[in-house]
């Protein structure tokens, strides 16, 4: 079984960041399907919508976090940290600004509404973590280190190497 497209990325990619964005966007809009349809078969049209609710507060963060990143002045950067953590704090505090200000579920439709939004944070952490750890980002190559800054192949290692286990 092949994987959806949003998920088929070569581990070598250009585009990092384009890559998780797809990744967790996509599984967030799967999550937001389901988790509807569940509250839908099990609480009805209410629940559903609910459900939906919550898993969409997520997902609306995530995509605007993931435009921010995108943003020319942060895109063109050779070190993609300070736009990543600049959209990390955008979408936790939009996603918090959102649910608290949202008005409150239908009664007996609160647990929906949590299920949606936390099985929303936890399906985008999980697949932002999986694309992180597929991806084979190359730390010394073309751009690495110039040949003068490497150490020959024919020198020693340093005496404390063997004693320290490093």
């Amino acid at each position: 079984m092949r994987a959806p497209f949003w998920l088929r990325r070569d581990r070598r990619s250009g585009r990092p960041l384009q890559d998780i964005s797809l990744a967790s966007s996509g599984n967030l809009a799967v999550w937001l399907l389901l988790v509807a349809l569940l509250g839908w078969a099990l609480g009805g049209a209410s629940a559903a919508g609910t459900a939906a609710l919550g898993a969409g507060v997520v997902l609306g963060s995530t995509l605007i976090s993931w435009g921010i990143v995108a943003l020319p002045p942060f895109r063109r950067r050779a070190d993609p940290a300070p736009a990543l953590m600049l959209g990390y704090v955008v979408k936790v505090v939009l996603c918090a600004v959102a649910l608290a200000l949202l008005p409150g579920p239908a009664p007996g439709n609160a647990g929906w509404l949590v299920a949606g939004a936390v099985g929303g944070v936890v399906v985008m952490l999980v697949t932002e973590v999986w694309a992180v750890s597929r991806l084979r980002i190359l730390y010394f190559g073309e751009g690495g280190a110039s040949a003068g800054d490497r150490v020959p192949s024919d020198r020693p290692s340093p005496p404390d190497a063997e004693t320290t286990g490093s």
